[in-house]
């Protein structure tokens, strides 16, 4: 979808139904159509686009025609037709390394909650909260494939809201925030035989306040410059108080 946000014409294309055929823009109700329909929606007003064939001298370069217009149209990028949908977005959806997760809070429907954190940046391990008296984690490392979850997230298919609402089940909500005020928050919830995921994302103003980088203290050179500074202006003031005594 990037490459087709970012094409342009090239050039414009035959306008006869009977060469649409050489470019693969005839209408795909033909018995032997070569292309794909996009249907874009969301905008002031829907599109429909059939995609074609690369230009033969230039795989860079489509060969496309709006569903309801004759005119065929060459234009840049490469949109080889294509069902799969992980050709159609840019991946990873989300890429957010465990570096930057302060802390994640995962709430089953059944009102059990578990909560891994970092106290700060500089931590390497994740946490558990609230780890009953006289128990220990099996290692330091157990609870960091869940802050390192969001790290390479990629889709595999997609549905509407309208077709799949995570209220109607029972999901298991798991949010992630980072140290910098963002909040990430997954729906997760099985349909059919397949799993899905919705996600939100926010910004949360008390979580970077409370995270936020503390200011660095002026470096020595710093306080030298000021202190030289402080030091040549006081000269200057002393020998212009001589000066006017002289005069």
């Amino acid at each position: 979808l990037s490459t087709l946000v970012d094409a342009k014409i090239v050039e414009t294309k035959t306008s006869n139904p009977e060469r649409y055929a050489a470019l693969g823009v005839e209408d795909i109700s033909a018995e032997d159509a070569q292309g794909m329909r996009i249907d874009l929606e969301g905008g002031s007003e829907p599109i429909s686009l059939i995609v074609g064939n690369l230009n033969s001298s230039n795989q860079q370069q489509t060969y496309v025609r709006k569903a309801d217009q004759a005119q065929s149209l060459l234009i840049s990028g490469s949109l080889a037709p294509a069902d799969d949908v992980q050709r159609w977005a840019r991946q990873p959806i989300v890429a957010i390394p465990a570096e930057q997760v302060q802390k994640v809070v995962i709430k089953h429907p059944d009102g059990e909650q578990l909560t891994v954190y970092k106290s700060g940046r500089s931590d390497t391990n994740f946490k558990l909260f609230n780890l009953l008296e006289g128990r220990e984690l099996s290692h330091d490392t157990v609870a960091n494939p869940i802050g390192n979850a969001l790290s390479n997230l990629r889709l595999e298919d997609v549905r509407t809201v309208e077709q799949l609402n995570p209220a109607d089940a029972e999901p298991v909500i798991t949010e992630y925030y980072t140290f910098d005020g963002r909040k990430i928050t997954l729906q997760g919830f099985q349909q059919d035989d397949n799993y899905y995921l919705h996600l939100q994302a926010a910004f949360d103003a008390d979580q970077f306040e409370q995270f936020r980088p503390k200011a660095e203290p002026a470096t020595t050179d710093d306080s030298a410059d000021e202190s030289a500074d402080d030091t040549e202006s006081t000269a200057n003031d002393e020998a212009a108080t001589e000066t006017a005594e002289a005069d």
